[in-house]
């Protein structure tokens, strides 16, 4: 555009005939012009983020979309909480890592981002464009290179999107391409078969903890990593079908924040596979558990819950879960079940002649022999090297240990507890309905009546077998947690 000074020498030194006051009016004129321009630009300056970094097709809807007042609006954003100067820095820290989630597989080379602190559940603003509409290039779960692990991620994302794709629509439409983008709060970690889809289910009854409609993402955990333990070439190496799936949970949390004024809404993942799974080699200085993936994203906005169960009951319902009631008879299931805990135990010892304890226990539990092969994962039990890991990872305060038969026993003790732990209001400042709703409805994912009445019992010598295996464990575990973690044997 030509500058005003250059317009007004042209007129000054033109050839054409003008009076005095002519000029003299046309200068007035452009004076007046110019600084209507410059307030005009004084005020999008201060209401516009213009971006310079931003590159790509968002980089032009963000300029154009993007004013204070209604991104303060539409997030909740005060002033007292961000200035626009911090707003403007916020904004574009959020869009670089939205980018990264997209774009990036390997996650430790993703800079973390700077959360929003007026939300208690870790979100960030997140931008729109076409590939939010239809999943992109990977919208079809049934591709070659979907692996079984990667379909409750996959489907959960797609049916979320279906389900936004008007609302992201109608955004795009209005120039205002803006989503709230989160991550889980707290994570219920297992191990399983201790009544984490219990606990999982009660907990999304209260008011401040929103279901996502799935329990077990197994992202962390099986999702990137293909059957050799290393980083996947799927889809879900990438974050972002992970934080897609929470998409619908991110709304919600912003419309209680915006609408109500309640800030402390947030989401969990129930998967309870991520406390012992483990990344590369086991005879490494550093192991890398799922933990180490998640508070690099995360960093100190994120909480852990493990309820550990009695390790001979836990690995007695681990059996049966795999189906193996329906392919023996009363007597020669137990008589399996005595074998395989034979087997098991051979194999753990014959590791512990070459390998350190932490080896065997996590080697078994995740690699070989009746470990995964057979989910036959008897070193689960040894409870004690797991929570030593966690705690020099995450730090006491961060990991809430519960006992799966205290928590039977005194279901709402626990269940406040809990809610003390995440820092949301505890049942007695909800209603009779609401907590009726968590406290007295059925246990949940408890195996058949029948079968558990048939084989309610392993046999004797079975059971003596596995104390005298698990007894010397649970003994370091008691001197960790206290007297209560005791299970009589």
């Amino acid at each position: 555009m030509m500058s005003y000074y250059r317009i007004w020498m042209k007129l000054k030194f033109s050839r054409l005939s003008m009076s005095t006051n002519v000029l003299i009016g046309m200068s007035i004129l452009l004076f007046i012009y110019l600084k209507m321009e410059l307030n005009t630009k004084s005020r999008v300056d201060s209401n516009i983020n213009n971006l310079s970094s931003i590159t790509h097709s968002t980089q032009s809807q963000f300029k154009e979309s993007i004013q204070f007042t209604e991104l303060r609006e539409f997030f909740g954003l005060s002033y007292d909480e961000y200035s626009d100067v911090e707003l403007k820095g916020l904004l574009e820290d959020h869009l670089r890592f939205d980018e990264a989630v997209a774009k990036t597989g390997n996650l430790f080379a993703i800079e973390p981002v700077t959360f929003l602190k007026h939300l208690q559940n870790p979100c960030w603003i997140g931008f729109l464009d076409e590939s939010s509409l239809d999943g992109g290039q990977h919208g079809d779960c049934s591709l070659p290179l979907i692996k079984k692990n990667d379909k409750t991620v996959c489907e959960t994302q797609l049916a979320i999107q279906k389900r936004l794709s008007s609302t992201w629509q109608s955004r795009i439409q209005q120039n205002k391409p803006w989503r709230l983008r989160c991550l889980p709060y707290f994570y219920i970690i297992g191990p399983p078969k201790c009544a984490t889809t219990d606990l999982s289910w009660r907990l999304t009854r209260h008011p401040r903890i929103e279901d996502a409609g799935v329990k077990e993402y197994h992202y962390w955990s099986k999702a990137r990593w293909d059957f050799n333990n290393t980083e996947s070439v799927g889809r879900t190496k990438l974050l972002k079908p992970y934080v897609d799936s929470f998409d619908q949970v991110a709304e919600r949390i912003r419309n209680f924040s915006t609408s109500q004024g309640i800030n402390n809404v947030v989401a969990h993942d129930g998967t309870p596979h991520t406390i012992y799974h483990h990344h590369g080699p086991v005879g490494q200085s550093h192991l890398k558990l799922d933990v180490d993936y998640i508070q690099h994203i995360q960093k100190d906005k994120v909480k852990f819950i493990t309820i550990l169960r009695d390790p001979i009951s836990r690995l007695y319902s681990d059996f049966f879960f795999w189906g193996n009631a329906g392919r023996f008879g009363p007597v020669k299931v137990k008589d399996h079940f005595h074998e395989l805990c034979e087997k098991a135990i051979n194999l753990y010892k014959d590791c512990l002649k070459q390998r350190p304890l932490k080896y065997c226990v996590y080697h078994q539990a995740n690699n070989v022999g009746l470990g995964k092969q057979n989910m036959f994962r008897i070193t689960l039990g040894i409870y004690h090297v797991i929570i030593q890991d966690w705690w020099k990872k995450v730090g006491k305060d961060n990991l809430l240990i519960l006992k799966t038969e205290l928590y039977s026993k005194d279901l709402q003790g626990s269940i406040d507890t809990i809610l003390e732990f995440l820092a949301l209001e505890k049942l007695n400042q909800f209603s009779t309905d609401v907590n009726r709703n968590i406290l007295e409805q059925a246990n949940r994912n408890v195996q058949n009546r029948k079968t558990k009445k048939e084989l309610r019992e392993m046999h004797t010598k079975t059971k003596t077998m596995l104390e005298e295996f698990y007894k010397d464990y649970n003994q370091e575990l008691k001197n960790m947690l206290g007297s209560t973690y005791d299970w009589g044997y």
